[in-house]
């Protein structure tokens, strides 16, 4: 039944099953790899409010281009470096 999903509902499970185990800090490593404008947009929502919930969210992706912003961060401490 998973392998019917669209790619981008499988990405959000993903991120749901991590949130099951109720971390404080939740590791990704791009998550919108793979992913359209669409699908992107829909998990940096995601994200963001998984955020603002309190668990600290710790984000790697290299594919700048899919970003509003060029680094966008979630949660504070706010330590940052872009590559270039």
């Amino acid at each position: 039944m998973l392998a019917r999903l669209p790619y981008g509902a499988l990405k959000r499970l993903e991120i749901a099953r991590a949130l099951a185990a109720k971390p404080k800090i939740l590791l990704l490593d791009e998550p919108a790899a793979g992913l359209n404008h669409t699908e992107t947009g829909e998990i940096d929502a995601l994200i963001q409010k998984v955020a603002e919930s309190g668990v600290t969210v710790v984000l790697v992706e290299h594919d700048m281009k899919t970003r509003d912003e060029p680094v966008r961060p979630y949660s504070r401490p706010r330590l940052w470096q872009e590559a270039r």
